[in-house]
Order: C-alpha cells, then sequence, then structure tokens
C-alpha cells in the first residue's frame, strides 16, 4: 500500500511539473501601435513568425485604442511584423523570455507613406490580412494548405470564413454571393466552380467586400444594395501562363473520383477548361446544373405523386441514395479594350442516382386516424447543357450597354417501383396499390436581357432601359402501370381492384418578354427621385394526352386528355425616393400594378380577368460602424396562380393521391417585413446575425386534402383566406 502509494505521488508530481513547465512555455504577447502624432492605429495587423523558415506562429489585430494581443505564444526568438494601410511596415526582431505569464512589447510608432498608391502594396510578405474600410484582405501565403489543395480549402483556413460541406461559403456571417477572379466572372455566377477547380496556390490574395449593383457602380450612387463578394487575386506568375491540376484515386467496390483543370490567364484573357467524374454521391461541381430539368421524374416520387420527394436524389444538398456524376465545362472572358469586355462559359453535366426508402406516415383526422406503409426503389438520370454569353462597352461617365443570353437544354429519364397499403386507427386494411413508372422529359431555355445606361452632365442623373426575352419547353412521356385495392366492407375482408395502365404525355412552352424604362433625378443633399414604367407578358401552352393501354394497344382518353392557354399581361407605374447620408440611407416608393390574366381552360369556358393594385414599399440600412450595421425591409407582391394550379386536370400517376387544378384562384396580395442586425468584429472575426421576418398573405393560396372513404386522397389548391407567418 505505501508503495502504491509513493508511485502514485510519484506520478501527480510529474505531471504537475509538465503541466507547470507547459504554462510556462507560452505567454500572452501585448503591445501598442500609434502614428507619429502618437494617434492609436485601429486594425493594424500584427504577426509573430518563426526565424527560421518564417512560419507564423501567430497574429493579432489592434483594437480602437490601438492595443494588440496575443496569447498561448510559445517563448523563443520571433521576427515581428506590423502592417497598416497608408503606412510603412515594421519588421523586427523579438525575444518572448521565459518566466512571466504576460510580455508586453510597448509602443511601436508607424511612419505614413509619402504616397498613397491604388493597389494593395504589402511588403511584408507574411502579413496574413489587412483590413481597409469594408475591406478584409488576405495574403494567401500565409495560410498554410496542402500541396494539391484548391480554393475552397484555403477559403477554411481564413479568419471569418466558413465553407459548408455543399460549397456554401460565409463570411463575415454572411452568405457569399458572387465569386470573382481577378475581378471577373468564372463560369458564370456559379461560385463553386472556381472555388474548388482553381488551385489555392495560385492565389496571391483573397479579398472579401461588399460589393454594389452595377447600376450603383457606373453612376457612383449608393442604391442600398449589398452583395457579399470574394475577390481572388491571382499571384503574378499565374496572371501571364498556364496552370492547372489533375487529382483522382480509386478505391474498393470499384469507387473512383477524379477531376482536372487547366487555366491559361494572359493578355486580357481568362481561358479555362474543367473536368470532374465520381461515383461517391459527391455533386459535379454545383447546384446549378440539377435546377429546372425535372421534367417527367416528378412523377417518380412517393405517394404524393414526387410532389414531397421530387428530385430528392439528384440533389446535391440532400445525398440520398447512390449517385454518379460527370461534368465538364469551359470559361472565355477577354478585354478586347478598356470599353468593350465579353465574358462566356458552356457546362456540361450528366448525373445517375439509385435509391430505395420506406416510410410509414401517421395522419389524424377529425374523427378518424390512418397509417400510410410505402415502399420505393428509384433510378433516375439526367443530362445538362448551359452556356452563357456577356458582353459590355463602357464609355466611362457617359453610357454603358449590356447584352447576356444565357442558353439551357437538357434530358431525364427516370423508372420507380412503389408498394403502399393504407391501414385505418385501428388497423383494418383500407387501400394497397403496386405501381411502376418509367419517363423521359426534356427541357430546353433560352434567356436573352439587355440594359442601357446613359448618364447626363448633372452627376447623379440617369436614365435606363432594359428588356428582356425569354422561351421555355418542357416535355416528358411517362408509362404508369397501378394495381390499387380498395375495401368494401368495414372489416377490410372484401376488396374492388382497379387497375391502371396508361401512357401521359405532357407539353409545355412559355413564351415571355419584359421592357422597362427608369428615369432618376438628383435632389441634392443626398435625394434621389426615380421614376420607373414597366411592361410583361408571357403566354404559356399546355397540353397533355392520357392514352389507355390494353392488349399491346393505346386508345386516346378523352376525358381525361386536355390542352389550354394562358396569358398574363402587367404595367407598372413607379415611383421612388432615395435619400443617401453617411450613416444611413432610406428607400421608399410605391407602384401602381395592373395586371390581366386570361386562360382557355379544357372546360371551354374562357377566364378574363384583371386586377389594379398599389404595392407601397421601404427599406432602409443604418450603419452603427463599418462592422454593425441594421437593416430593413417592407414590400408588398402580388403572386400570381401557376397554369397548373389554374387548370381543373387530374394528375393519376398515382391512383391514390390525385391532383387536379382550381380555375378560380385569384392571386395572392403579400406584404413582408424584415429586420436583420448584423455585427463583425474584426479583431477576432467573430459574427452575430440576428433576423426577425413576418409575412401577411391574403387570399392565400394553400393546397387542401380531402379524403375519401376509402382513404383516396385528392389534393386541390385553394385561397384560404389570410395567413400570417413569422421567424
Amino acid at each position: 500500500m505505501k508503495k502504491f502509494a509513493t508511485t502514485l505521488f510519484m506520478v501527480g508530481w510529474v505531471l504537475l511539473s509538465v503541466s507547470s513547465v507547459w504554462a510556462q512555455s507560452t505567454v500572452t504577447v501585448s503591445g501598442w501601435i500609434a502614428d507619429e502624432n502618437n494617434e492609436p492605429l485601429m486594425a493594424a495587423t500584427v504577426v509573430l513568425l518563426q526565424p527560421s523558415d518564417s512560419v507564423m506562429v501567430s497574429f493579432g489585430i489592434s483594437n480602437e485604442a490601438g492595443g494588440f494581443t496575443m496569447a498561448k505564444v510559445p517563448t523563443g526568438d520571433y521576427i515581428l511584423q506590423m502592417a497598416f494601410m497608408g503606412f510603412q511596415d515594421i519588421s523586427q526582431a523579438v525575444t518572448i523570455p521565459e518566466g512571466d505569464e504576460q510580455v508586453e512589447l510597448g509602443l511601436f510608432t508607424m511612419q505614413e507613406k509619402t504616397a498613397q498608391l491604388d493597389e494593395v502594396t504589402v511588403t511584408a510578405d507574411h502579413i496574413p490580412l489587412l483590413i481597409r474600410g469594408d475591406t478584409v484582405d488576405y495574403n494567401a501565403r500565409a495560410f498554410d494548405t496542402e500541396t494539391n489543395a484548391v480554393v475552397e480549402d484555403l477559403l477554411r483556413k481564413l479568419p471569418g470564413v466558413e465553407v459548408d460541406a455543399d460549397g456554401t461559403i460565409r463570411a463575415q456571417g454572411e452568405t457569399v454571393q458572387q465569386v470573382l477572379v481577378d475581378g471577373k466572372e468564372f463560369f458564370g455566377n456559379d461560385a463553386t466552380v472556381a472555388t474548388r477547380n482553381l488551385p489555392a496556390d495560385a492565389l496571391e490574395r483573397v479579398q472579401v467586400y461588399d460589393k454594389g449593383s452595377e447600376a450603383s457602380e457606373f453612376t457612383g450612387v449608393d442604391d442600398g444594395t449589398r452583395i457579399k463578394t470574394i475577390d481572388l487575386r491571382l499571384r503574378e506568375d499565374k496572371k501571364n501562363g498556364v496552370f492547372g491540376k489533375v487529382g483522382g484515386g480509386y478505391g474498393t467496390q470499384n469507387v473512383y473520383a477524379g477531376n482536372a483543370t487547366v487555366n491559361r490567364f494572359g493578355g486580357g484573357t481568362q481561358f479555362s477548361l474543367i473536368g470532374a467524374s465520381n461515383n461517391r454521391n459527391l455533386p459535379a461541381f454545383s447546384m446549378g446544373d440539377y435546377i429546372g430539368f425535372q421534367g417527367g421524374l416528378g412523377a417518380l416520387g412517393g405517394g404524393a405523386g414526387g410532389f414531397s420527394m421530387e428530385m430528392s436524389g439528384m440533389n446535391p444538398r440532400n445525398q440520398s441514395g447512390i449517385t454518379t456524376s460527370h461534368a465538364g465545362g469551359i470559361n472565355f472572358n477577354h478585354e478586347f479594350s478598356e470599353s468593350f469586355d465579353l465574358r462566356s462559359s458552356y457546362f456540361f453535366n450528366a448525373a445517375g442516382n439509385l435509391l430505395e426508402w420506406n416510410t410509414l406516415r401517421q395522419s389524424l383526422l377529425t374523427d378518424n386516424a390512418f397509417s400510410t406503409e410505402e415502399g420505393t426503389y428509384r433510378t433516375t438520370g439526367q443530362n445538362n447543357h448551359r452556356g452563357n454569353v456577356r458582353k459590355i462597352w463602357e464609355r466611362p461617365e457617359r453610357s454603358s450597354l449590356t447584352f447576356s443570353t444565357n442558353v439551357q437544354f437538357g434530358g431525364n429519364r427516370g423508372y420507380s417501383e412503389n408498394t403502399s397499403q393504407t391501414l385505418s386507427g385501428e388497423g383494418i386494411l383500407q387501400n394497397s396499390q403496386e405501381r411502376t413508372n418509367s419517363s423521359e422529359g426534356q427541357n430546353h431555355s433560352v434567356d436573352s436581357r439587355a440594359t442601357y445606361r446613359q448618364l447626363f452632365a448633372k452627376p447623379g442623373r440617369m436614365l435606363t432601359f432594359q428588356g428582356n426575352g425569354r422561351w421555355n419547353a418542357r416535355g416528358s412521356d411517362l408509362l404508369v402501370y397501378a394495381n390499387s385495392r380498395f375495401a368494401i366492407d368495414p372489416t377490410g375482408q372484401a376488396f374492388d381492384t382497379e387497375l391502371l395502365d396508361q401512357r401521359q404525355d405532357e407539353d409545355q412552352d412559355e413564351m415571355g418578354y419584359e421592357v422597362s424604362a427608369t428615369y432618376t433625378e438628383p435632389l441634392g443633399r443626398g435625394r434621389y427621385l426615380e421614376t420607373a414604367y414597366r411592361r410583361g407578358s408571357s403566354l404559356e401552352t399546355y397540353r397533355k394526352d392520357f392514352f389507355d393501354r390494353q392488349d399491346g394497344t393505346e386508345t386516346l382518353n378523352t376525358e381525361l386528355s386536355n390542352g389550354f392557354t394562358k396569358r398574363y399581361i402587367t404595367d407598372r407605374v413607379g415611383v421612388s425616393l432615395r435619400i443617401n447620408r453617411d450613416d444611413y440611407g432610406i428607400t421608399t416608393g410605391v407602384d401602381f400594378l395592373n395586371s390581366q390574366l386570361s386562360a382557355e381552360l379544357a372546360s371551354d369556358v374562357p377566364l378574363n380577368r384583371s386586377f389594379m393594385n398599389f404595392l407601397p414599399r421601404l427599406s432602409g440600412e443604418y450603419e452603427f460602424t463599418t462592422t454593425k450595421s441594421l437593416n430593413f425591409e417592407y414590400e408588398t407582391t402580388l403572386i400570381e396562380p401557376t397554369l397548373q394550379q389554374l387548370q381543373p386536370v387530374i394528375n393519376n400517376a398515382n391512383p391514390l393521391v390525385t391532383v387536379t387544378g382550381n380555375p378560380d384562384l385569384v392571386p395572392e396580395y403579400r406584404h413582408s417585413v424584415q429586420l436583420g442586425y448584423h455585427s463583425f468584429s474584426q479583431l477576432n472575426f467573430r459574427s452575430l446575425f440576428s433576423m426577425v421576418s413576418a409575412t401577411y398573405t391574403r387570399n392565400k393560396i394553400t393546397s387542401t386534402q380531402t379524403i375519401d372513404e376509402q382513404f383516396r386522397q385528392v389534393i386541390m389548391p385553394e385561397n384560404t383566406g389570410d395567413a400570417w407567418t413569422a421567424v
């Protein structure tokens, strides 16, 4: 016992000694930074480097009083570097001695540069970041990454920047909406293409800032628009030359992943080729390749005819099942002159998914209850081509013309097997079904728009013309086979059987345009009056034919087959007032909207309606500091019923859950209000974002559900009156 106590004492003494030594080996380093007039410098960057290899050990940012602190710094010899915009850098050797928990380095005086440079110049190569206004400028070389790391890996290491698994980037607590490469778009507005394909070692700097709208950047008048943006600035040796990367891997059970990127930059040209392939449930690149190509696949879902799980296996944010993806793309940007810029890209994506799932759903009625058990096996595939071209002609301080075209086309296919049964609250079988669906679909779209802006001699005065034309076409061919049984007595012992064997052809086309003219007049003292007129028109045609199949022959079902047309025309006149001050901005306005809805439905009864509404709006932002702001927004919108919501056509892809439209629907009139507070600390890179929002909707369109005695469901949209929501 005595020997055990002695051993225990020795172990405890050793651990205590080690802890004491460890505690003494790291200290808190502090100091102050001021200018030549002894005024404190806030947001100066301080860094400690190993003298042998210049590896960064610690860094800090000075506060309002010019003080800085670096915690848990190991004792030893270092190189101390300091940087602040507009001042000469400081670089000197320092020693952090042992024996003290805190070490004060004293006051450092920075000398102002004799001339300001337009570009950021940092002579201390390992300063990790600089802060100038609302821009955080990271030095990419100061953050270590692996040899084959991509930009996304680098972003994860930057203080104040977060990257989700799906590639969504948040900086300073806000979602990044745009990623640029040397100030230019890279593969359109798809941020993840740049972050997941450009090598990290190609970057010199990463700049995070709030970008204004194109109109505000052209006129210099703040319109309140803020776009959180990351600009990836290339190293000088990468701006002219060829660079890229190749990676891949192969594992057990034939699992693989591979990607390649080649970039050639120089002479005002950016040219990139990318490619990727994997069967590891990873999206080839981004969400943009999956959106808009669902035609025909909606019927492959579960009990609600695909409405609850539509395309879930194809969604890179919801990696259910086993997904194989292949993708490739080309990006080409070129500056022909200071006044003419061309930006273009083409992208291809193909993906396949295999998914099996089982569900158990409990439903409560007024005087009864029932449960539904369901099992589904599904395979889906899709391919998608999309390209865009953007041309910009600009005469600085005079006029600009922007023309852009986006083209998408692709197809999809799918097959599903589904079994389900519904039990009453007493556990008695009420219905059951075995169903198989197979589909093929295609989708094509073209969207072109042009914007012309003309400035006048008076600063802030501007005339803007905009035009937009679009065309969308979607079609699908669906084969449905369903064997359904329905109980005809309360005990669930006798059943009726219904057999559905159909081919359903569906085609939908939509054409539309929108033109607008906006005039902005400066009123002085930061006030701007804007008047605008906008006219829009859309024409939608829809056709769905049902063919009953029996003994290898098909017969047109005239009762279900239908076609109809819908036209929606809007005329909108508005006026708004913008007030800009140093620390706040307010925009208030009202629009008068006259809308006309006409439709030719399957019932051969024409539908003609017109609506007149006033749509007020109010928004504002208040900046307590450059890193703390309060935002408020109130707006009203009119939401028209969709083509499918109006047409009383039955969707019987799932005989147990049929869906139909409602020609008596009227548009929703929605009031929305939102209040948000955002704070970001440049000292410790902590962010706080809070928001409250509420909506009030008149004539709310809601899908109502009717259940018959055999627990078959019919879903139909209806205007259910007023509705409130708050978050």
